[in-house]
């Protein structure tokens, strides 16, 4: 896979270790919902297996991984486990991972992709749109600590 999409930031295969090495240093909200390393680990193999995945590299550093999970006919799942080193490149990772959706679509034949997103991370909700997600509904207590969540999606 090593595409280099900028002399910054490329695309990497997904291993347990790109994994492990973005659960070490991934955005505080990961944490903060309880999600333990072996809990991440379990979801995002789940997600490699069933799905398309994808390590976003800054030289060796990993500082994300994205991926789309089938979850029905021509439907999928985006998901993606972030550090913080990727707020250092906020624009090659937006452009990248515009990219990478739009040809994983085409290539899988997906006419609809939704993710989920805690409607506290207006970061998160503004990157959403601007991948072309548009807001579908709000999730009402959706999480344990009964907060909502903002379903979206991208429909070709």
């Amino acid at each position: 896979m090593g595409l280099r999409v900028n002399m910054k930031l490329s695309f990497k295969k997904v291993t347990k270790a790109t994994i492990v090495k973005a659960y070490e240093n991934c955005r505080p909200y990961v944490l903060e919902n309880g999600n333990s390393l072996e809990a991440v680990l379990n979801t995002c193999t789940k997600y490699i297996f069933n799905g398309e995945s994808i390590a976003i590299m800054a030289e060796d550093v990993v500082v994300g991984v994205i991926g789309l999970v089938n979850i029905g006919y021509h439907s999928g799942s985006g998901w993606a486990l972030l550090t913080n080193e990727i707020l250092k490149y906020p624009i090659a990772f937006s452009k990248m991972t515009k990219q990478w959706m739009k040809e994983t679509v085409e290539r899988k034949h997906v006419r609809r992709v939704e993710i989920i997103v805690s409607s506290q991370d207006l970061e998160a909700n503004r990157w959403a749109k601007f991948l072309g997600f548009e807001h579908e509904g709000t999730l009402r207590k959706f999480y344990e600590d009964s907060t909502n969540a903002n379903l979206l999606s991208y429909v070709r």
